[in-house]
């Protein structure tokens, strides 16, 4: 916008310097058409003069709003500043449940307890983990399955940040990727892959079994009140870690067994 702004403010000095000419140029010598021309062109710039200055002035705003705009355009978890806190292979090196304890979408659900689990490394970018939670209505017990994970960057990011779940491998898939790390590892925000930082984020406050039933460490609680906005629900209480597991294959047909003795 400077290059511009030179231009308009070198047209601005030649309007006023021919402003003065022509008030100086009521010399009777002067045809009576130049006299006219002049006398119009004066009040001309009376008028263009306040126009260009508003116009100048737009452009100037205009170009600040729509700079600020891209720079906040780029989500939290693509920024180079915040890539030292997210290092995901760290964060699957986790062994033991790791807790879903809070997280800003799907708040109506009645699942409690949901937790994820490294089971197998197959390679250094491809997993499988387990993932569980409690059934909608009963919890008395979790149920769970297995799914391929695996590793990828994303943006500018030179180390490894996403991750892409697949329960089979004809599946589409769904990305993941880590926002924040604490340098404890004792809390993990993961946001669902966005286009932009207009978009609102869904994220996910994930803490290690031996640390979910601790206070949140402030950095991990302030990134995520400043990041996920919109309401929120806790999904960890104490008890999580003292339900059974059941194979979610094991427990549908289970189900199918009681269904059909009761049509008996």
């Amino acid at each position: 916008s400077r290059p511009l702004q030179g231009s308009v403010l070198l047209f601005w000095k030649k309007t006023v310097s021919i402003s003065d000419y022509r008030l100086k140029a009521s010399d009777r010598s002067l045809p009576a058409y130049v006299v006219r021309v002049l006398n119009i062109w004066k009040r001309m710039t009376r008028f263009i003069g306040p126009c260009v200055l508003l116009l100048v002035i737009s452009i100037f705003l205009f170009d600040k709003v729509t700079s600020k705009m891209g720079r906040s355009s780029t989500p939290f978890e693509e920024k180079e500043s915040n890539f030292p806190y997210q290092n995901i292979r760290a964060a699957l090196n986790i062994r033991g449940k790791v807790f879903v304890v809070s997280r800003n979408y799907g708040t109506s659900t009645k699942h409690r307890c949901l937790y994820s689990q490294r089971a197998n490394v197959y390679s250094t970018t491809n997993y499988r983990f387990i993932l569980g939670s409690t059934t909608a209505y009963k919890r008395m017990f979790l149920i769970k399955f297995s799914m391929r994970l695996e590793l990828l960057k994303t943006g500018h990011h030179k180390h490894y940040n996403a991750v892409m779940f697949k329960q089979r491998e004809a599946d589409p898939g769904k990305l993941v990727k880590l926002m924040y790390m604490n340098r404890k590892k004792t809390c993990f925000i993961f946001v669902n892959n966005r286009s932009s930082g207009h978009e609102r984020p869904k994220c996910q406050l994930m803490r290690p079994a031996r640390h979910a039933h601790q206070p949140l460490p402030g950095d991990c609680r302030r990134v995520y009140n400043q990041n996920c906005h919109g309401e929120k629900i806790r999904l960890y209480r104490p008890w999580c870690q003292l339900l059974p597991e059941r194979w979610y294959s094991s427990y549908k047909n289970k189900q199918k067994k009681s269904y059909s003795k009761k049509a008996e």
